[in-house]
């Protein structure tokens, strides 16, 4: 961990997350996994290797682009939908 001295107190990674600090001979190395917003299993990959964000299957997201979760706008959120959380909670940090 590394200790930024903020006021929160909050500790960052040395590293991504999934970064192997014995395997860092390029630069992809560093790059770790991608994860979407309050999601614990980093996004998916396709046949090439890409890595690729899809709404329909985003866990805080039903029917293409309406949220369950993390919505301040009800135009966005399931049935109007909003919870006006705007700061990940840590049952849905994958750091955490």
């Amino acid at each position: 961990m590394v200790d930024l001295d903020l006021p929160s107190k909050t500790l960052w990674c040395k590293y991504n997350l999934d970064v192997d600090p014995i395997k860092l001979s390029k630069a992809e190395d560093w790059y770790g996994s991608y994860y979407a917003w309050g999601e614990l299993e980093p996004n998916k990959t396709n046949e090439n290797g890409e890595i690729y964000f899809n709404w329909n299957n985003y866990k805080f997201g039903l029917c293409g682009d309406k949220l369950t979760k993390y919505c301040n706008n009800t135009k966005y959120g399931l049935n109007h939908f909003t919870d006006n959380l705007i700061e990940l909670q840590s049952e849905n940090d994958a750091a955490y």
